[in-house]
């Protein structure tokens, strides 16, 4: 065999070792990322979309809200969307909350700026499995044509209030408000 055939074996074996270790280098890491991205996950079960159902009262209708939630570390924040009852579909609010181990607890504010804007006033959440948190919420109880700072706070009361999963993974375009403070 001349050393140009021997040169040319040699540089397919080298190119096609090269080939194996290169791919098997690519599949490590697409692994290594995927393993790491499915315990982030199960680290901040409050990242994704919820939709948030709220049982009708003495005070108030049966509502239910589309939630898309960011959580970092032990903070979360992120934005509702009401869809029902249809009166009230123009109302959209943030919120801002903090997470201990199953408990879940946090602030929401309306952010439409015209007509009637909806409530102000902080909730709590305990998990009740990895798809559902339950809890109650308390807010300002307005009476009609009364002015906000003479405005008497409702009971913290069961409401019913609910987060049953819809969808897990979230785009920063879902989220209106995806920038989350803090984090570890």
């Amino acid at each position: 065999m001349s050393d140009l055939m021997i040169s040319l074996v040699v540089a397919i074996a080298g190119a096609i070792v090269g080939a194996i270790f290169f791919e098997g280098g690519r599949l490590l890491l697409h692994r290594h990322r995927s393993t790491r991205t499915e315990r982030r996950v199960a680290a901040e079960p409050l990242t994704g979309i919820w939709i948030e159902s709220i049982d009708a009262t003495m005070a108030s209708l049966a509502r239910k809200d589309d939630v898309t939630c960011i959580q970092n570390g032990s903070f979360a924040s992120g934005s509702i969307a009401r869809y029902e009852p249809n009166t009230q579909s123009h109302r959209s609010y943030d919120f801002f909350g903090t997470v201990e181990g199953r408990a879940f607890y946090g602030a929401f504010w309306p952010t439409n700026t015209h007509g009637d804007r909806g409530s102000y006033g902080s909730f709590f959440l305990w998990q009740h499995g990895p798809n559902e948190w339950r809890g109650s919420y308390v807010s300002l109880l307005e009476e009609s044509g009364t002015d906000r700072r003479l405005s008497t706070i409702r009971p913290f009361v069961d409401t019913g209030m609910k987060w049953t999963l819809k969808q897990k993974k979230v785009a920063a375009s879902d989220v209106r408000n995806a920038r989350v403070v803090g984090g570890e």
